[in-house]
């Protein structure tokens, strides 16, 4: 580091085993940007989706018990059960992203072979990525706009719409955040 003659201070030009060494680092923050997200899904995503499908799995049933039994009806219970299911079901679609589960033509891979099956598959990825972002602004507009007009649930609950539709920026930046892992490791890895 130098410095220059305001006082403020500036960094010399690199040699060439710097540059490298900055590369390093750099692929070490990333690994561990991803270790955490490893770690968010391992136990907070999963054991979270698990939660709301079996709170769903349960009101339905409580639903069900109730209309045979006593004959009546719980007036919250279609719209909980309905909400944690898709919460539980957009919290794992980044999962099923970052295991390759979304758009596949297994069609067109089954006869692709070597380099022209990575090919497919990079640009697969980042069309992904690039429709993930899509959806996370769409989403992020559609919350804001739900937030600003004050818009609330048809039934009794009257929930909030942006507090139940909160669950698809974060599903689209988790989304996001996958397919971009899948990126950097098809090319660290090819």
């Amino acid at each position: 580091m130098g410095r220059h003659r305001w006082g403020c201070t500036w960094k010399r030009f690199p040699v060439p085993g710097e540059a490298a060494q900055h590369r390093v680092n750099f692929a070490k923050r990333g690994e561990a940007v991803f270790k955490w997200l490893d770690w968010l899904e391992l136990k907070v995503l999963n054991v979270l989706s698990v939660i709301l499908f079996s709170l769903s799995g349960f009101v339905m049933f409580l639903e069900s018990v109730m209309r045979s039994t006593a004959g009546t009806s719980l007036q919250w219970s279609d719209e909980i059960a309905r909400y944690a299911m898709v919460w539980a079901i957009l919290l794992l679609l980044a999962r099923a992203g970052k295991e390759g589960h979304h758009i596949r033509i297994d069609l067109v891979t089954m006869y692709l072979k070597g380099t022209k099956k990575m090919i497919f598959s990079l640009i697969s990825n980042f069309l992904s990525f690039i429709y993930s972002i899509v959806f996370t602004v769409a989403s992020v507009k559609i919350v804001i706009h739900a937030h600003a007009t004050k818009q609330l649930s048809a039934s009794v609950l009257q929930l909030p719409m942006w507090a139940v539709q909160i669950i698809m920026p974060v599903a689209g930046v988790l989304l996001c955040l996958y397919y971009l892992q899948r990126i950097i490791e098809f090319k660290r890895f090819s």
